[in-house]
């Protein structure tokens, strides 16, 4: 199953690209963020999720690797840092 991206907190981003996570379990996996000003992602902390996706540890660390890969185009005259999540849903 390859992951699905969904963004929350991040108000005016938009996500431009984005990794491309893989799972053999269905559920969700929800990763906090941290977006500097060029729209790039400099942290990436799984914090939550459901089912078997984010029951392994494997793809939890999957997840933040591809969330790492992940851009976004960012907001006019933006000059500090964004925080919010990016949820990987992961579906048959």
């Amino acid at each position: 199953l390859t992951g699905k991206p969904g963004i929350g907190g991040l108000v005016g981003y938009t996500l431009e690209y984005w990794g491309r996570p893989h799972s053999q379990w269905t559920g969700t996996v929800v990763v906090k963020v941290r977006v500097n000003t060029r729209g790039r992602i400099i942290e990436a902390h799984c914090v939550g999720g459901t089912g078997g996706a984010y029951a392994h540890p494997s793809v939890r660390r999957y997840c933040e690797q591809e969330t790492l890969k992940s851009a976004f185009s960012v907001p006019k005259n933006t000059t500090t840092e964004g925080v919010g999540t990016v949820t990987w849903r992961f579906v048959d």
